[in-house]
């Protein structure tokens, strides 16, 4: 469950990352905030895949 962990703390460190990276660009225009929201969301929901990936392979002893 190690690796697990170590791929938590990257997504996490990704996604801090690009939060900071968005606050050194200033205010963001709504167009803009939508697109960046819906990214987040596509994001997490491929992260959840690739979980649901790794947990089955744990499971085949892969």
């Amino acid at each position: 469950m190690e690796h697990k962990e170590k791929l938590e703390e990257l997504n996490k460190a990704s996604l801090e990352k690009a939060e900071e990276y968005l606050k050194s660009k200033g205010e963001i225009e709504q167009e803009h905030h939508e697109k960046i929201s819906e990214a987040k969301k596509e994001w997490q929901a491929s992260w959840n895949k690739f979980l649901e990936v790794l947990m089955v392979l744990e499971k085949l002893e892969i």
